[in-house]
Order: structure tokens, then sequence, then C-alpha cells
């Protein structure tokens, strides 16, 4: 059950200047000229 919940916060945006991705605990960003971009979310248990 806690799996499923995980699955429904990620997310995938396809945006103009590349893609980003978003799951419970990272941010990451792909612009078109191949920069990688990590960001660690911080979060409260």
């Amino acid at each position: 059950m806690e799996e499923k919940d995980k699955e429904k916060q990620s997310s995938i945006k396809m945006t103009a200047n590349g893609i980003k991705y978003e799951s419970k605990h990272h941010s990451v960003a792909i612009s078109k000229d191949g920069k990688i971009r990590t960001e660690q979310k911080l979060t409260r248990n």
C-alpha cells in the first residue's frame, strides 16, 4: 500500500527547457544542453 503512495508522488514533466523529474525526496532538472541539476528536498517525518 505504501509503495503505491510513493509512486503517485513521482512526476516527470517535459518543459521548454528540458525535463523535470520530481520524486518524494529529490528534484532533478535536465536541461536541453545536458546539464543535470539535482536537489534534495527537506522532508519532515
